[in-house]
């Protein structure tokens, strides 16, 4: 299809690096998914440059890819401890390597498929939103809940890495 050659999105509200990240709120597609999806598509692209994959190649490393994941790894995974109990069962170190494994192994993946263009966002300081606010009473120092703040910074100091 010409659309897929102008553009395709693959994302999915509630979704994570994780597979089982937004299982609370009902059907989505997870990373992983998601790349599977954009992986069956790839033979429709080959077609439509009749099988030249030095065509496909030059197509791919001119797209741009966005990624924006690993909030909702927080937000609806490792701090709705109700839930899920990930965070009994990970320290804020552990669960950040274990996020930043899957989601270097992910990344790497989108690369052997093709994608060359790459944009990697970090996460906002979750302890800061208007919900941690009107539920953390905070301190003289800060309005927001600086623990979740530091397991975001956590992530996104090794996702620069």
């Amino acid at each position: 299809r010409r659309s897929l050659i102008t553009g395709a999105n693959f994302a999915s509200g509630a979704a994570g690096i994780r597979d089982e990240t937004g299982n609370n709120l009902g059907a989505h597609i997870p990373m992983n998914q998601q790349l599977s999806n954009f992986e069956s598509i790839l033979p429709e692209i080959r077609r439509y440059f009749m099988g030249d994959m030095n065509a496909v190649e030059k197509y791919l490393s001119k797209c741009i890819f966005y990624s924006g994941m690993g909030s909702n790894d927080y937000l609806n995974n490792y701090f709705m401890t109700d839930y899920y109990t990930t965070a009994s069962r990970f320290t804020p170190t552990v669960y950040v390597n274990a996020l930043l494994q899957d989601y270097s192994r992910q990344l790497t993946f989108l690369y052997e498929l093709g994608g060359r263009k790459v944009i990697v966002a970090g996460v906002g300081q979750i302890g800061c939103i208007p919900y941690e606010l009107a539920r953390y009473n905070g301190t003289q120092r800060s309005r927001c809940n600086e623990d979740k703040n530091n397991a975001i910074n956590l992530f996104n100091s090794g996702l620069r890495q």
